[in-house]
């Protein structure tokens, strides 16, 4: 006879950590119940991690979870439980990104834990991590916001009209470049836009070509350099009449 040890958590996903521990008639009462299940029937039994997969296991005497990869099966302890997983390990392909909350704290590539063995997490922060790099799970207290996104890609004659969330040091241009809260500048394709934490795309313009005989009457909103390389001051105004470029 199997003993059960009932908690407040999910039932749902409670059943889907119950290995071998009790008959099919008696998880299907278990399953059609109300009572709650914390994780394995017994003490003892293993929890199945299956290949580029992970779980969160939380030890209940101190709170605090770790995280475990498959494959292997792994026998829980007394005081812990499966808090999340098994999930899949996040794959970023060559073109894909994602935004992670509350990232972790990293020392290069090792990830940084307090005194009581807990990860740290950058809480209220935001990461973007793109590009072909190893396959990785969520930490405790790790966010993926949304899901996996491609980068956008800038078209011949398009630009992207970015705006600085506050004062940073990028590089959308090539170069690292210092920016001031609410900043706009033009990213001019064709290139590919790698989106970060603390910048955002305001809008999409589409370059104009002068013919013989046109010219367009321009003005600053802004102190910045032109297209020609010209420092231009806010409010002064100009005349655009280079020929065939698109502007």
């Amino acid at each position: 006879r199997t003993t059960l040890r009932w908690s407040s958590m999910d039932r749902s996903s409670s059943a889907n950590l119950v290995y071998g521990t009790c008959s099919n008639r008696e998880r299907d009462i278990f399953q059609r119940s109300d009572l709650q299940f914390p994780g394995p029937l017994a003490e003892g039994n293993p929890v199945r991690i299956p290949p580029d997969c992970f779980v969160h296991v939380m030890d209940t005497n101190k709170k605090i979870a770790r995280v475990l990869l498959g494959p292997q099966n792994y026998t829980l302890l007394a005081c812990e439980q499966v808090v999340f997983g098994p999930k899949k390990l996040i794959d970023l392909g060559d073109s894909w990104f994602c935004i992670i909350q509350n990232p972790v704290v990293k020392n290069g590539d090792t990830v940084e834990h307090d005194e009581n063995g807990a990860v740290k997490l950058r809480f209220g922060a935001t990461e973007v991590r793109k590009g072909r790099m190893a396959p990785f799970p969520l930490y405790p207290g790790e966010k993926l916001e949304g899901g996996l996104g491609h980068f956008t890609v800038v078209r011949a004659e398009t630009g992207l009209v970015l705006r600085a969330k506050i004062d940073i040091v990028e590089d959308s241009l090539g170069l690292p470049t210092k920016r001031i809260a609410n900043q706009e500048w033009l990213l001019p394709g064709p290139a590919t836009y790698f989106p970060t934490d603390y910048v955002e795309i305001v809008r999409v313009l589409l370059a104009i070509v002068l013919v013989q005989g046109e010219s367009l009457h321009l003005e600053a909103e802004q102190a910045h350099s032109d297209a020609e390389g010209v420092s231009r001051v806010v409010g002064e105004q100009w005349l655009y009449e280079v020929r065939g470029a698109p502007l």
